[in-house]
């Protein structure tokens, strides 16, 4: 397997190519242009791109790389910790994400779980409506017409195509066709987009390279591209407001048992099955809360989990005491203004999807959430009947919850890849520990990925979707 590492610094590149290259064959690319030229004319099976790299950054190479068809993996690496890059990396085509700095065996992890997908057919041919170009064979065709362009007025109309979306003036035009002719003038630039114009014209094509007065060329908008089809965001917010109100009082009740099992501790009263109570209470508070983008108590939360998880409690916690205290204050208050964001990549309709989890709230809101996306979601908070659920249902994809009373993600996980029907089944793991123990254990089930909680909802929708958008490519 050959992986094409991007990373312009150094060290960093030094220490990732150390553990992929006891595995992999990998190259290395310092920028995103250099990258680029390394994958046309010699596709990689994985691509691992920095997102702050220079030239043509992660996800600007993602959303080229997307536009042109190609739908091989990409793994993106970032130190920026925050939910609007993760999100826009997902949103331009990227398949997944790992935080610098990089774990060596989640990293071994999560590039295994890429190749292991299994490549999907990469295409040669740019599409943008009804033209096409052929980059291999260096053929362009409008509907049924040909296109006789010159290998400059090819290369000139390949770079519009995968820079669908930009504005670039003749010096940019310049630097990137002409940039081992020093003597090229604008005006070069200024006879190939004519040219091309004047081809596109006689095979009945509308305008294509436009004029921005002052600036350069932009290729026009795509009219032949199916629009995006979600739900108004207005709708989402308003929905996620009913289920908030709908499910304040049972998130009432789970801190009450949180607050309960804490004043028990003080006493020292607290029972076993009441500390497992509490634990599994905070559990699903982490990841319904997430959901909500109350992500400001999610620390708090998980902090409480952990206090609970140990058999011997410190009562003197006063930390704990303070978190349960925001968490009491953030369910009584409403929710925010959630930001879910559009996607650059196409949504994946109609597909059938499973999520298994314990908790009502958790389940009502990501069936809202892909439901959004398109999908078809049927839920199932009772793991011991999942069975006879996926023979009735059939779905295409599988998310369950890494911790659930009796019968747990894990070893539903590996009951399945043992059955010869369901052993293909995709399963996305949902789970609120970053525990590298319990991520190999996921991926040791043979688990095609797992996704933290809190989930943000945009970063939820469009992993789902990516992953469904991969399974149907190979289909």
């Amino acid at each position: 397997m050959r992986i094409l590492l991007a990373e312009d610094d150094p060290a960093q590149a030094d220490a990732l190519y150390t553990v992929l290259s006891l595995e992999y064959h990998i190259e290395l690319a310092k920028d995103g242009e250099s990258a680029w030229q390394m994958h046309r004319y010699a596709p990689f099976d994985l691509l691992l791109l920095d997102v702050q790299m220079p030239l043509l950054d992660g996800i600007a190479f993602c959303r080229r790389l997307r536009v042109a068809g190609d739908q091989t993996p990409v793994l993106l690496l970032t130190a920026d910790t925050t939910d609007k890059t993760r999100i826009q990396g997902l949103n331009n085509g990227a398949d997944d994400y790992i935080n610098k700095p990089a774990l060596a065996a989640e990293l071994l992890a999560r590039v295994r779980n890429l190749l292991r997908r299994g490549r999907v057919a990469t295409s040669n041919v740019l599409t943008y409506g009804a033209l096409q170009l052929d980059y291999i064979a260096h053929t362009a065709r409008y509907s049924n017409h040909t296109l006789n362009l010159t290998p400059k007025e090819f290369a000139l109309l390949e770079w519009f195509l995968v820079n669908p979306v930009r504005v670039f003036s003749r010096t940019q035009l310049v630097a990137a066709l002409w940039s081992s002719e020093s003597d090229v003038l604008e005006d070069t630039v200024k006879a190939h987009i004519k040219g091309v114009r004047n081809k596109l014209r006689e095979a009945g094509a509308p305008e294509l390279l436009l004029n921005v007065r002052g600036v350069g060329y932009k290729l026009a908008e795509n009219t032949g591209a199916e629009p995006p089809s979600f739900l108004p965001m207005e709708r989402i917010q308003e929905r996620l407001q009913f289920l908030w109100e709908t499910y304040q009082p049972l998130m009432n009740q789970r801190i009450g048992k949180i607050e309960g099992a804490f004043d028990a501790v003080q006493r020292g009263e607290l029972t076993e099955e009441s500390r497992l109570t509490a634990r599994q209470h905070a559990h699903n508070l982490a990841g319904s809360l997430g959901l909500f983008s109350r992500n400001d108590v999610t620390a708090a939360v998980r902090r409480v989990e952990q206090f609970f998880l140990s058999e011997s409690i410190n009562p003197g916690s006063e930390e704990i005491q303070k978190d349960i205290v925001a968490i009491r204050q953030v369910i009584e208050n409403p929710i925010p203004t959630t930001e879910i964001g559009n996607a650059a990549v196409p949504r994946t309709t109609d597909a059938k999807v499973l999520a298994v989890d314990d908790d009502p709230v958790f389940l009502e809101s990501i069936k809202l959430l892909l439901t959004r996306e398109g999908m078809n979601v049927e839920t199932l908070n009772d793991s011991s009947g999942i069975i006879p659920f996926l023979e009735k249902i059939n779905p295409e994809l599988l998310l369950l919850d890494y911790m659930m009373p009796g019968w747990d993600g894990i070893a539903i996980c590996k009951s399945l890849r043992a059955d010869p029907h369901w052993k293909h089944l995709p399963i996305i793991f949902i789970t609120a520990t970053h525990d590298s123990a319990v991520i190999a254990r996921i991926f040791d089930a043979m688990a095609d990925d797992y996704i933290s909680k809190p989930l943000h909802p945009g970063e939820f929708g469009t992993r789902v979707s990516n992953r469904l958008r991969h399974i149907r490519a190979k289909t």
